[in-house]
């Protein structure tokens, strides 16, 4: 509808300057008026972490607890999490002590170290809640993991600190 010949005759006619919609038409529907949106930063936490598989190189083995501790220590980890590698593990780095339910002079000690939730096994000693969050804390700071859930953090450590990763044979 370019010229008013074209024009409805009970609609009222362009006009070179405005056009009038014959109904009630938003701002935003017309594609002019663009409201502004106030700025906000992104925290880390509103974009998604996930360990994608295959993505990442896994750490390497290591069976010693004093060797991994100086290597998280390297990483750039957290003095707690790093402290509980030797306490943790005592003899060797396995899966079942990351695993095993706390002994209560255990919890007692990580929740004054820890707060702000009730540690129950192993792995919880290597966490910390921050923003309603679980953060890795053998992660480095500027890229520190982090979860809702703290049991999803096993595969992460298993993975990407102690080299406990399980291996498919199958691919």
């Amino acid at each position: 509808m370019s010229s008013t010949s074209d024009w409805p005759a009970s609609l009222p006619g362009p006009s070179a300057r405005t056009f009038t919609f014959p109904y009630p038409v938003s701002p935003q529907a017309v594609g002019g008026i663009h409201p502004v949106q106030p700025h906000r930063a992104i925290h880390r936490y509103e974009v998604p972490a996930f360990d994608r598989p295959g993505r990442k190189v896994a750490a390497e083995y290591e069976p010693d607890p004093d060797e991994l501790r100086t290597r998280c220590q390297q990483q750039g980890g957290k003095e707690s999490a790093v402290n509980w590698v030797s306490d943790l593990f005592v003899d060797e780095v396995t899966v079942d002590p990351l695993l095993r339910p706390l002994t209560m002079p255990e919890v007692h000690t990580m929740s004054l170290r820890l707060p702000g939730f009730k540690p129950a096994q192993g792995y919880d000693g290597f966490l910390e809640r921050v923003n309603k969050r679980f953060e890795c804390g053998l992660c480095p700071d500027e890229r520190r993991m982090h979860w809702k859930n703290k049991k999803d953090a096993v595969p992460h450590l298993r993975k990407f600190h102690f080299g406990l990763a399980d291996r498919c044979i199958d691919w």
